[in-house]
């Protein structure tokens, strides 16, 4: 009985063991806490580490006493790491906001004035302000007055590229306009000023917003095409005959520009011209078409002449 219960003793002392182990095992020191640690944004940064190397870091301490004692230190416990670098089950607190709430960030390109070792931009310094959770930090240090005359408008006002905020293609270009050059000539523009720039010759016929790919713009249910309603390209590679044009499209390159063409005139008489109809366009394949079209300069051509042959054909049956 004596030698029974010591290795009753034995066994329980080997499960309290594998308990311990579990237990330390479970505190791993993890970006997200936990022994799964998922995190889907390995490459988001601040503070001068993306979170894989601050997984890389605590992973070297290997104590959790260790992982708290540089997770709650002042250089990461205003911020909540686990919804920023994506674990799984956690938000973003939400308490932080770059910009007000009846503002939005109407410049995402522009540099943050942050006294960071890395730069960020006002898209991307918004979303880090999402994950803040200390008010004082937020408006002393992150949402300060220079950060918010950089990045925010209010609704309605100033001259942002996208009116909705948030972020856009820098590099989108038409002819030597490009989106980021857009966004730094607008940058200090109110509403009249913003108005008169963009009813420049250069500017007043192309929707912005869809061309910059601003986030939420939307190209028009019906919009502008290079073959109009009744005809589709058919010569992609073709090269588009625009008269005036400086740059060099193919059809397929100017059928995805002529989608951003807000201007209607501009669309019938500059894009769907006879020259480009005939160069770069045909009918639709399996039919189509049907009621009114903008492209009806090239279709008579083909119409009367299949009209004079039907004619003559008629004239020989006769004789």
């Amino acid at each position: 009985m004596r030698s029974f219960g010591s290795f009753s003793n034995v066994v329980i002392a080997l499960m309290a063991l594998l308990l311990v182990v579990d237990t330390v095992s479970a505190q791993e020191c993890t970006v997200c806490g936990n022994a799964a640690n998922v995190f889907s944004n390995p490459s988001a940064k601040w503070n001068g580490l993306t979170c894989q190397q601050l997984q890389n870091s605590l992973t070297a301490l290997g104590a959790a006493e260790g992982c708290s004692a540089v997770l709650d230190s002042g250089r990461y416990n205003w911020f909540q790491h686990e919804s920023f670098c994506g674990c799984q089950g956690f938000t973003a607190p939400e308490t932080c906001s770059l910009c007000a709430d009846d503002e939005l960030v109407a410049f995402p390109t522009n540099p943050v004035p942050w006294p960071e070792p890395e730069r960020y931009t006002c898209a991307e310094a918004a979303e880090l302000a999402r994950h803040v959770s200390d008010p004082s930090i937020c408006s002393n240090e992150i949402a300060t007055d220079a950060v918010k005359q950089t990045c925010c408008r209010k609704k309605g006002e100033g001259c942002p590229t996208c009116s909705l905020g948030g972020g856009f293609k820098l590099n989108s270009r038409y002819r030597n306009i490009t989106c980021d050059l857009v966004a730094a000539d607008t940058f200090e523009l109110d509403n009249v000023q913003c108005k008169a720039y963009y009813g420049r010759d250069t500017h007043y016929w192309m929707n912005w917003e869809t061309f910059c790919g601003c986030d939420g713009a939307v190209i028009p249910e019906k919009p502008c095409t290079l073959c109009g309603s009744n005809l589709e390209v058919v010569n992609p590679d073709a090269i588009t005959p625009w008269v005036n044009e400086t740059d060099v499209y193919t059809c397929a390159e100017a059928n995805a520009l002529a989608l951003h063409i807000s201007d209607n005139d501009v669309c019938v008489d500059e894009v769907q011209t006879p020259a480009v109809l005939e160069a770069c366009c045909g009918p639709i394949t399996g039919g189509g078409g049907g009621g009114a079209t903008d492209s009806s300069a090239f279709t008579p051509v083909i119409s009367a002449a299949a009209a004079g042959l039907s004619m003559a054909m008629l004239m020989l049956a006769m004789l």
